[in-house]
């Protein structure tokens, strides 16, 4: 990928009236999506390829670049040389962490339209984020956990069924209430059409909140969990290669060992305390299979992926 015209890669900044607009934030490589998160966050999801070891949701503020280098010959502060021959190390403090990693092929693979439920739509669950996907037959909820200028979050599946399907690629809601995903498809994946999607009218157990501190998770449920879930709790943590290649391998992936777990607030408070302090742009995946609440509810969505873009200092 490379940036033949002008802010190739850039999140532009327009006047209602379109008559003027202005760079905003540089470093994207094909960014499929753009959103404001009912907190006013403005997140733009980007796709794994060079640059990107994983698909990415990010944070965009003013004047960041999110990593991937061809957009920098467009910054009027950039000294001229071929951003594919300057040092990776000089590279990476260019550029803002994701807020939110996505294992790719395994929670997503081509994240599409970030977009905010609208307040009293889809009961528990209003005023959250979710994500289209092009290439696999799910929805990604995402769950901000900000800490200063870096935004963090957890990303936990949200639907994933053969019903809904591939393509899902422009998402809205209709007034009474309805999700309505635009579908489109390329040469190698997608679909066409429309999907509508309700939300049922019965009660679910899901989670509500996930927070990281120096070496824990705080994760809060909706309904009381299951203590049998505890039996078969297990994470693991890895990050990606910065680099010029397409793709990344998942990195220094290990199971994260010697964990300690705590059920409070009547059950719909885990906390989960690590040995060692979480690591700087790692991913931490918190798995509980087939997890139920304490009146036989299964959890939705039973994989937590957690993206620590900037530790909490003790």
């Amino acid at each position: 990928m490379y940036a033949r015209v002008p802010y190739r890669g850039w999140v532009l900044k327009g006047t209602p009236d379109g008559s003027s607009w202005e760079p905003f934030a540089s470093g994207f490589r094909t960014p499929d999506g753009i959103g404001v998160d009912a907190q006013n966050r403005l997140l733009v999801t980007d796709n794994q390829g060079d640059w990107l070891g994983t698909s990415k949701v990010y944070h965009v503020r003013k004047d960041t670049h999110s990593g991937h280098v061809a957009s920098l010959v467009w910054r009027n502060d950039w000294d001229g040389r071929n951003p594919l021959k300057v040092p990776v190390p000089e590279l990476e403090k260019l550029r803002t962490p994701a807020m939110a990693l996505l294992p790719q092929g395994e929670l997503s693979s081509s994240p599409t339209q970030p977009i905010a439920i609208p307040k009293n739509t889809f009961g528990p669950f209003a005023s959250q984020t979710l994500i289209g996907e092009m290439n696999l037959p799910t929805l990604v909820r995402l769950l901000p956990d900000p800490d200063g200028e870096t935004s963090r979050a957890a990303a936990i599946p949200f639907l994933y069924s053969p019903k809904l399907g591939r393509g899902n690629h422009r998402l809205t809601f209709s007034p009474d209430g309805s999700l309505w995903v635009g579908k489109t498809h390329l040469s190698w994946a997608g679909s066409e059409g429309l999907t509508r999607i309700t939300l049922k009218d019965k009660p679910n157990f899901h989670v509500e909140t996930v927070k990281a501190g120096t070496s824990t998770f705080t994760i809060n449920f909706n309904q009381p969990l299951h203590p049998e879930a505890l039996k078969s709790l297990s994470v693991q943590r890895h990050t990606y290669h910065y680099h010029i290649r397409y793709g990344s391998k998942k990195v220094d992936l290990q199971p994260v060992s010697e964990l300690q777990t705590n059920l409070t607030n009547n059950g719909k408070t885990l906390t989960l305390t690590t040995k060692a302090p979480l690591l700087k742009n790692y991913l931490y995946t918190i798995q509980l299979p087939k997890a139920k609440s304490t009146n036989g509810l299964p959890l939705l969505g039973d994989v937590i992926y957690y993206t620590n873009a900037r530790p909490k200092t003790p």
